[in-house]
């Protein structure tokens, strides 16, 4: 009776009343059992609360209770979510009497993948194995979701043939993983090739016409109609089974950088889910449809939808059909929207209508967010008036979506009359919609109005919740005002709330911000004391601190500290530490603890990488720089604006023009650009010395590969050279026709020549 209750409880997150129920239990005749302090424990855990959780566990240990494997894995579980792995793996040995079960190994190795030690992951599926326990599906599907998340690909799939040789729990969520892990993974892949095939100007349909894959190149679709050549399917699992094992052929054959053969990741995970119908292997179902949709974002795959609903071939039956295929246009809009395409979203919902397809409020939101994120209001009032004449009225998370898309583009004010408007059509703003209009005024740092909104929604009955606070929190932190922000930390309790993580890190960073660093430290202890857990974003916060004020003892100590307990040192946490060490002069300790992420089981990122080249920059070792930026690129990290800007800049303060000018040849067509410190530095540089204008080609105006926003900067240097000099030789050097630009239509630029 008592443990139907508590599990009762539990499950509906009444954690208290579950606890006293216990202590009367213990007060009481009828002594709890290992059932009931489990059920305790796992509440406790599942809140967060792992210190309360050891700590009734030693208290049943104390009363002769032995813990069972239930009991270990709920507590394992917690530590785990708390990324507190030395207390996990303590537990973990200590199960002696109760053997780890493959729910316990199960636990812990999902846990090692979310902080990227997967050289211990792979150490624990081997204790798996050798401790004669079956894996299951569950182990699979972490193994298989832990290799695609760090972009293992082939470690994966080498994984998935051996289980699909052996036939071995590769059920539909195994498959499903793969498929959405190929699919994520040539979304990265196609990113990079973008900023490396810039030059490239190949398109390919993807025909479905006799099984084969046409690629079509746009010159001879304008010359000679629709020529092109096609790949039959034993060609093309050849030059897939090439491209796999040695990706480089995709530099030596140009007509291969775009198409299924850039898209060689997605094309597997069509491929796989082709296999999976054509073989009645597992009847595909609505989660994978999603996935693939999602994955290649091409109507293909909804037009195979509609076919094998239509024909009743699979599960899904005509009598629900409308339903799934109006979810599953939503999701090629939703994607399209987010990728910018609206007017192919926009084209979609037409396409639905003239189907007979109706759209609902899931659809038409989708859309109404992309507008806002683009900027195109006209079309989301269009949007609005379409929903109603179609009966589909807006709801609050409609009108949320304009509110908080108006406030990300410094358009409080209307946000405002959209919210007024809202009130006039009976849809109540609920606190989201507060929060969206104070978060907009505390972006743009007008802290009296977002307080104004505070106050109305108090006075409205609404009671503000933890991001109501941390948000006004925030926007006073910014404005370094800790005493208002302080004041506010200190009602959510007085309210009878509670801070949360976010609230705390919020303040630990304003305190650091001003350079609060004994009240930022007695804040952390406060923290431990009585807060929540601290979490990766305290330790980088507290790390980013010492560092800044050149603490580097005191950061080191509280890293090896964590090193130590194995708690939050992920990927972010080497990267503040690296990032500090360069920043303070200490290369060879950066470069210790760069070189020892591989024997921790991490893998290094393009900030981990830009943080080294930015530390060699800083010391004048460009050789070392670029020795690094091959090293990224050799390791499937490619680099970014921030690399480039980062090796120019280091140029400049060394004065080293010639050796920038090379590095900038080198990286023509590559598609980076300055930002603000570049610019600022060249700007510099070039007022000092007008010649570098001469020196470096890519910095000429008449330069047809340049962008608009660079004219613009070389116009501006141009100005500010002439402005300063005293002497020389004036000439007109932009007249009116040379550019497009409305600022400088009609003007003539005089610039001084040497």
């Amino acid at each position: 009776m008592y443990a139907t209750v508590m599990n009762g409880l539990s499950k509906r997150g009444h954690t208290e009343k579950t606890l006293s129920l216990l202590r009367l239990m213990e007060q009481g005749s009828t002594k709890p059992n290992i059932f009931n302090y489990s059920i305790v424990i796992d509440a406790l855990c599942k809140d967060g609360n792992s210190d309360a959780a050891i700590n009734l566990f030693n208290r049943m240990k104390q009363k002769g209770i032995p813990p069972d494997t239930v009991t270990y894995n709920s507590l394992i579980d917690g530590f785990c979510r708390l990324g507190q792995w030395e207390k996990a793996t303590t537990l973990f040995s200590e199960m002696n009497g109760s053997k780890p079960n493959i729910i316990t190994y199960n636990t812990i190795l999902q846990g090692l993948f979310e902080v990227g030690r997967i050289g211990d992951a792979k150490n624990i599926y081997a204790k798996v194995l050798a401790a004669g326990l079956t894996p299951d599906s569950c182990t699979h599907c972490i193994l298989l979701s832990g290799y695609f998340m760090y972009g293992l690909v082939e470690e994966a799939m080498s994984f998935f043939d051996k289980l699909e040789r052996k036939r071995e729990d590769t059920g539909i969520a195994v498959y499903n993983v793969v498929i959405n892990g190929l699919c994520k993974n040539e979304q990265t892949r196609q990113t990079r090739a973008i900023s490396k095939l810039l030059s490239w100007t190949f398109e390919c349909e993807n025909i479905h016409c006799n099984g084969a894959a046409k690629l079509v190149k746009p010159s001879f679709m304008k010359g000679n109609g629709r020529k092109g050549f096609s790949f039959d399917a034993a060609t093309t699992e050849l030059l897939s089974s090439v491209i796999r094992e040695n990706p480089s052929v995709l530099d030596m054959i140009p007509e291969l950088h775009s198409g299924i053969f850039a898209e060689i990741k997605v094309k597997d995970a069509v491929e796989l889910f082709k296999k999976l119908v054509r073989e009645n292997i597992y009847e595909p179902n609505k989660v994978m449809f999603a996935t693939v949709m999602n994955g290649t974002q091409q109507r293909v795959i909804l037009r195979r939808l509609e076919v094998y609903s239509v024909n009743g071939t699979g599960s899904t039956k005509p009598n629900i059909f409308n339903y799934s295929i109006v979810i599953n246009y939503s999701i090629v809009i939703d994607a399209l929207c987010k990728d910018g395409n609206s007017d192919a979203a926009i084209n979609l919902l037409n396409e639905m209508k003239q189907k007979g397809i109706p759209p609902n409020t899931v659809t038409y939101n989708s859309l109404i967010d992309g507008l806002c994120r683009l900027g195109q209001w006209g079309m989301v009032r269009t949007m609005f008036s379409e929903m109603v004449e179609l009966n589909i009225y807006p709801n609050v998370l409609t009108f949320n979506i304009v509110i908080d898309g108006l406030c990300k583009e410094g358009k409080v004010k209307d946000a405002e009359e959209v919210m007024k408007h809202m009130v006039g059509k009976g849809v109540e703003p609920n606190i989201i919609t507060y929060n969206a209009i104070m978060d907009g005024y505390c972006f743009h740092g007008q802290l009296d109005r977002a307080r104004r909104i505070f106050d109305i929604l108090i006075d409205k009955g609404i009671e503000p919740d933890i991001f109501s606070y941390t948000i006004l929190i925030n926007g006073y932190c910014k404005k370094k005002n800790l005493s208002e922000a302080m004041q506010l930390f200190h009602e959510i309790s007085q309210n009878g709330s509670k801070p949360d993580i976010v609230t705390y890190n919020t303040i630990l960073r304003g305190l650091f911000e001003v350079g609060k660093i004994g009240d930022a430290e007695k804040f952390f202890a406060e923290m431990l004391s009585t807060g929540p857990i601290p979490d990766l974003s305290t330790h980088c916060t507290l790390l980013n601190g010492y560092f800044k004020y050149g603490l580097v003892e005191e950061a080191m100590l509280l890293f090896n500290k964590l090193e130590r307990k194995r708690e939050d040192t992920g990927i972010a946490v080497y990267n503040v530490v690296i990032n500090g060490l360069c920043k303070n002069g200490k290369l060879d300790e950066a470069r210790a603890v760069f070189e020892k992420l591989s024997l921790v089981g991490l893998l290094s990122n393009v900030r981990t990488y830009n943080n080294m080249i930015n530390g060699f920059c800083l010391e004048g070792l460009f050789d070392e720089a670029k020795d690094m930026i091959r090293k990224m690129e050799g390791n499937n990290c490619f680099p970014n604006d921030f690399t480039f800007n980062v090796i120019v800049r280091g140029y400049l303060r060394f004065r080293k023009i010639n050796e920038m000018a090379t590095f900038m040849k080198e990286m023509t067509g590559k598609g980076f650009s300055f930002d603000a410190a570049t610019t600022e530095l060249l700007v510099k540089a070039i007022s000092g010395n007008p010649s570098i204008l001469d020196m470096i080609p890519e910095l000429h105006v008449e330069n047809k590969n340049m962008s608009s926003n660079y004219r613009l900067l070389i116009l501006d240097l141009m100005a500010e050279v002439a402005a300063k000099s005293s002497a020389g030789t004036w000439t007109i050097v932009w007249t009116d026709g040379r550019t497009s630009l409305d600022r400088y239509k009609g003007d003539a630029n005089i610039v001084f020549c040497s």
